[in-house]
């Protein structure tokens, strides 16, 4: 028995609704893979079993000869629909398959023909919809999407076993663009699914005929039997996406619940717990530092003990007031921090939620002076989940930070103001508005916590310089009883002026970046770093830079116009450039009108 693909026939009235939001799950910030494991291993998270560790088993696998006959012959009441978006199987190249499962989860619960916005319904049924809150990872109702932009023809399949059931639940989906098969309009989700309910909603049905499922999961060598959870199948997978690229993703986002023994991550063959992630990530291309992971083992052991300070945040809007201890307590902290010990404070605050009124919550905060002089990017979580965009903007020579937010309140808050892809938080979230009523004050505030609580501790070594005010005051030497003297005057030599490469030059709100005569010389293309920070009275202005100050990735604020040159990358204050010619130009603008810029320019 082959099952058939189906869709819905569409009004060729009704509005057509593309999928857009793909773009959100592979860009700048997170690629392909790591939106896939982001999304895998949160889903997987929010289903846990009370307080069972969680397992995710990824696997990227070539299909032989007899399993690739198996898929063509259930896609082939598909590939209608695939030629009229302009998609092609290839019948040449090896089929590749990427299957994640889940266990110890509940699996997709919920009812399986009826609209209740459970978890089956919400997990098939469902676009831009979610029910989940507090703690729990998703809420955008997207995540899910990136099971079939994995697939090269949009596709994926989902088995599932419910918790206390026995009885497995098939599905398959596509995700195409809206089409138009000789004069019948159709959506953009079709289903691969086993019949029809009888009543006037006509729910697709899953697959349950035992046969069918055993066949399927012996063709695509799922591990899972009798236990309950998710089990996912993504054929003709993305090239790119391949298991050394998960390992690194599995690493770089999920290190935290690893090491705190609530995940577990088999990747092919590669089992990564929280005994075995040392020696994995020292192997991985683009592993976490160790300092880093032993900062976090250390964390660990403090979570549930009490904190050195705690300090109530609803006691006025400025951190840096917030934060202002008494002459002992900074003593003591600023002593312990100088001696390299974790520092861990604990921030409450009180959120007005618009329906349910005042809600308490709390966020942690850990320090401690690092050994390595280079920056350590920071540690800020919600839940499990950690966002690597608003974990850069703490990153700061000799330090190791983290905030975390284990409270369901504060939790629930932040996963309000998170972008689709769980990177960072945005105060101009309507779900935010919707729902709080201090919204932009509180999420300014844990912002700015860390890096508050950091300038209040930190220790800056003392230096003497005997010098320093000799220009501005008359001393008398105790010893010779004379004045110290002024060192002598030194003439300044001629320097002839050299024509530079790169001319920065100032705009309104911005500046330009235009090429020199000196630039002649180049051997194009060639990479180009610019560097931007707010004027300081004293001081250098680009040690002093924070990324409260500005961040050149938000979109909202910041545009570019670029001639004869490409932006490489943006990471807060700095732009890498490539240029193609030696006549460009890159115009940046966006700043603050009523403060000066500093911008500084160099080749790679």
């Amino acid at each position: 028995m082959v099952v058939q693909w189906e869709f819905n026939v569409q009004n060729p009235s009704d509005v057509r609704v593309e999928m857009t939001q793909r773009e959100q799950f592979n860009n700048d910030d997170v690629d392909l893979t790591e939106a896939l494991v982001r999304e895998a291993i949160q889903n997987s998270l929010d289903a846990k079993i009370d307080n069972h560790r969680v397992c995710v088993h990824f696997s990227v696998k070539t299909l032989s000869e007899t399993e690739t006959s198996y898929l063509r012959e259930n896609i082939s009441t598909l590939k209608p629909h695939l030629d009229a978006c302009g998609i092609k199987i290839s019948n040449h190249k090896p089929v590749q398959i990427l299957t994640i499962e889940d266990f110890d989860t509940v699996g997709l619960t919920g009812s399986l023909t009826a609209r209740d916005e459970g978890n089956f319904d919400n997990f098939w049924r469902a676009v831009g919809s979610s029910k989940k809150e507090g703690i729990q990872g998703g809420r955008w109702g997207l995540g899910k999407i990136v099971f079939s932009s994995s697939s090269l023809i949009k596709v994926f399949f989902g088995l599932t076993i419910r918790k206390n059931e026995q009885q497995p639940y098939l599905l398959g989906q596509v995700v195409l663009s809206n089409h138009c098969i000789v004069d019948k309009y159709y959506p953009t989700h079709g289903f691969w699914f086993d019949g029809r309910t009888d009543d006037h909603f006509n729910f697709q049905k899953p697959i349950s005929n035992w046969d069918l499922i055993d066949k399927f999961c012996q063709n695509f060598s799922l591990k899972r039997s009798a236990q309950s959870g998710l089990s996912i199948v993504v054929p003709f997978v993305d090239d790119s996406v391949t298991e050394p690229k998960i390992i690194e993703a599995v690493i770089g986002n999920y290190y935290f619940p690893i090491i705190l023994g609530d995940l577990e991550v088999t990747v092919g063959d590669t089992i990564i717990d929280s005994s075995t992630l040392k020696d994995i990530n020292e192997q991985a291309t683009r592993g976490v530092p160790q300092d880093v992971l032993e900062f976090i083992r250390g964390i660990s052991s403090r979570l549930d003990s009490s904190p050195d300070i705690q300090v109530d945040a609803s006691n006025g809007d400025d951190m840096a007031e917030i934060f202002c201890f008494q002459e002992e307590e900074e003593k003591f902290l600023k002593q312990r921090y100088s001696e390299g010990a974790l520092i861990h404070a604990r921030v409450l605050f009180s959120l007005k939620h618009n329906n349910l009124g005042t809600k308490n919550g709390s966020i942690d905060l850990f320090l401690k002076a690092n050994q390595a002089d280079e920056a350590r990017k920071s540690l800020i979580t919600r839940g499990p989940i950690i966002l690597p965009e608003e974990s850069k903007k703490f990153c700061k020579s000799g330090v190791l930070g983290a905030m975390l937010s284990r409270d369901d309140s504060i939790a629930e808050f932040l996963g309000d103001a998170e972008n689709p892809a769980h990177t960072r938080w945005n105060a101009r979230s309507e779900r935010l508005k919707k729902k709080w009523g201090n919204y932009w004050v509180v999420l300014k505030q844990i912002r700015a916590s860390l890096p508050v609580f950091y300038n209040q501790i930190s220790v800056e070594p003392e230096t003497q310089h005997d010098d320093s005010l000799i220009d501005f005051f008359s001393l008398d030497d105790t010893d010779e009883g004379k004045r110290p003297s002024r060192k002598p005057r030194q003439e300044i030599p001629d320097i002839p002026k050299t024509d530079k490469a790169i001319r920065i030059n100032s705009q309104h709100g911005g500046f330009i970046v235009t090429s020199g005569k000196s630039s002649r010389s180049w051997n194009l293309p060639l990479l180009v770093r610019v560097r931007v920070a707010y004027d300081t009275v004293g001081g250098d202005a680009f040690s002093r830079y924070s990324p409260f100050d500005f961040d050149l990735q938000d979109e909202n604020v910041f545009e570019f116009e670029c001639k004869n040159a490409k932006i490489m990358s943006i990471v807060k204050n700095e732009i890498t450039l490539e240029i193609l010619s030696k006549k460009f130009s890159v115009l940046v603008r966006g700043f603050d009108t009523r403060r000066d810029i500093v911008v500084a320019a160099s080749t790679l």
